[in-house]
Order: C-alpha cells, then sequence, then structure tokens
C-alpha cells in the first residue's frame, strides 16, 4: 500500500524537446556547452566553443555565424553612431583649447564620420546577403577597405586645412556612394519593388540623401554664406555646423529603421540549417506580434533623440 501511496505521488519531470540540427565544427550544441553556460535549453545549437582567451571571443564574434551573430552586427552600428556624436561634441568643446588639441580633436570628429558610415553599412550588409555568406563577407570587406582609405585622407594633416574643405567633402561624399555597388547587385537580383520594401532600403535612400545634402550645405558654409554675421549667436542653431550635426543624428535613425526592418525579415530566414536567433525562438507565425517590442527594443539602445542632437549641436 505504501508503495502505490509513492508512486501516486511520484510527479512526472518535463524535459526539454531534443531537436536534431547539422552540427558546426565551429559551434556546438546546448548539450556540449558546460554548466555554467547553460542557460536557455530551448536554443538547442549555435552556441561559440569556449575561448579562454580575448582574442578569441573577439575574433568569434564576425568570424562564423553563431546564434548571436545578429545582435553583433547591430551593435557595431549603435556604437559606431554613440561614438561618432560623441567625438563631434568633444571636438567643439576643444575648440578653445589649444591648437594641437583642436587639432587632434579634429581628426577624431573626422573619424567618426567615417566610422559612423562604415558601421552604417555593416548590418544592412549581414541582413541583405543573409543567405549568401560570400557575399556578405566580400561587401563588408569591400566598404571596410574603402573606409579606411576615406579615413587616411582625411586624418591627413594636410587635408585638415580650410583650403581643402572641398576635398574632404569630396572624399565623404564617395564613401557614402560605395554603397551603390551592393545596392545595385540587390537591384539585379532581387528586383526593385522587394529591395524598397522588403529590405527597407527606401529607408537608404534617405539617409543618403541626407548624407549628400548635409556635406554639400558644409562645402558651401551655407546659410550663414548668405546672411554673415546673421548666425553667430542667437540663431546658431540654425547654423551650418548645427544643421550638419542634425542631419547626422537624422542619418543615424533612418539607418536605425532600416535595421529594424532587415532585422525582422531576417528573423524568418531559413538558409540550409543557418537559422537567425530570433527565428529559433520564435515561430514565423508569431513574428508579427514581435515587431513592436522589437522595434522598441532597438530604439531604447540607440541614444539619439531631441536631447542628444540639442547637445550635440551646442557643444
Amino acid at each position: 500500500m505504501s508503495k502505490l501511496i509513492r508512486r501516486s505521488r511520484t510527479v512526472p519531470v518535463k524535459t526539454p524537446v531534443s531537436v536534431a540540427v547539422p552540427t558546426n565544427s565551429r559551434t556546438i550544441s546546448y548539450v556540449e556547452l558546460p554548466e555554467w553556460q547553460k542557460d536557455n535549453e530551448y536554443i538547442v545549437s549555435g552556441y561559440r566553443q569556449i575561448q579562454n582567451h580575448w582574442k578569441g571571443c573577439f575574433t568569434s564574434v564576425y568570424a562564423y555565424l553563431h546564434n548571436e551573430t545578429d545582435f553583433a552586427v547591430i551593435a557595431v552600428f549603435l556604437s559606431s553612431a554613440i561614438f561618432c556624436l560623441s567625438a563631434s561634441a568633444f571636438f567643439h568643446t576643444s575648440t578653445c583649447h589649444s591648437e594641437e588639441v583642436a587639432t587632434r580633436c579634429h581628426a577624431l570628429d573626422y573619424s567618426g564620420i567615417v566610422i559612423l558610415t562604415v558601421g552604417s553599412f555593416y548590418p544592412a550588409l549581414h541582413f541583405a546577403f543573409f543567405c549568401q555568406p560570400f557575399l556578405q563577407g566580400f561587401y563588408i570587406l569591400w566598404i571596410s577597405t574603402i573606409g579606411l582609405g576615406a579615413a587616411y585622407i582625411v586624418l591627413n594633416p594636410e587635408y585638415a586645412k580650410p583650403t581643402h574643405r572641398g576635398a574632404r567633402t569630396a572624399v565623404f561624399i564617395g564613401l557614402g556612394l560605395a554603397g551603390v555597388v551592393p545596392v545595385t547587385h540587390c537591384l539585379l537580383t532581387e528586383g526593385y519593388r522587394k529591395v524598397l520594401s522588403d529590405l527597407g532600403f527606401s529607408w537608404v535612400l534617405i539617409s543618403a540623401a541626407l548624407y549628400i545634402c548635409g556635406a554639400l550645405l558644409y562645402a558651401n558654409r551655407f546659410p550663414e554664406c548668405l546672411a554673415p554675421g546673421k548666425f553667430d549667436y542667437f540663431f546658431c542653431i540654425a547654423s551650418n555646423i548645427s544643421l550638419l550635426r542634425c542631419r547626422c543624428g537624422c542619418r543615424a535613425l533612418c539607418w536605425r529603421f532600416d535595421c529594424t526592418q532587415l532585422f525582422l525579415l531576417a528573423a524568418g530566414y531559413l538558409c540550409g540549417y543557418k537559422r537567425s536567433i530570433i527565428a529559433l525562438l520564435l515561430p514565423p507565425v508569431r513574428l508579427s506580434s514581435f515587431k513592436l517590442s522589437s522595434f522598441i527594443l532597438i530604439s531604447r539602445l540607440l541614444p539619439v533623440g531631441p536631447c542628444s542632437l540639442f547637445s550635440t549641436a551646442v557643444a
């Protein structure tokens, strides 16, 4: 009788469902994880192997596909936006320090523009060529190489002189136009309608227009060239440099919207066994209910808004 009572009190324990997935030599499954790393038993594969050194940790972030790759490329964009706006504010704070310090901080400001431009392309290229890893890596390397070339030119002390303002403007416009190549590739392979709607490249076009417009206004010192002295103090918020920073923030917002749309689109991708982390967490039928929460999450991560734009312009 006592045995029957003990059996009736026994409650079966539910175990996670085991899902058979193809193995990848660079990643391990949940079962292979050490105990201290096990957190979510329903993410069954795609974990990075234990590295035991910092070099391996940083290399593994972008060297191959794993179940945190999607968040990593968005983190690159967010970090580049933060760096650009912070470098700009720091430069304008340091202009009255000394010639040497102002020159160095001016170079930091230029590097922020280059880093934001290149960093903006990373998530777009990652998601646009999600199922084509070779093209994905090729275009990321392409834009990175052009970015290094642009940085080498604009950081040259010779080009920091006011007489070379037009040359700097041409370099920045050329860096932005480097994205024409992958966009053209997508247009030829995916079609005009899908590129603008599904891939969200309409936001990229708006960002490019703001980028080129801002560069041209900067080179021509508009609008203060129309009324010298009128934008010195009380109307400084409408001066060239203030408008340039506002346009920079608007560009970052456009890229953020594009990243959000690409992020949600990639959640439904299934390229062989390589599936994005969001697709592992949520089935496709629940994707629409996930849009709002994902958008709010990414919005909160990017400190670009009226307050930050105002503080940057004032600095």
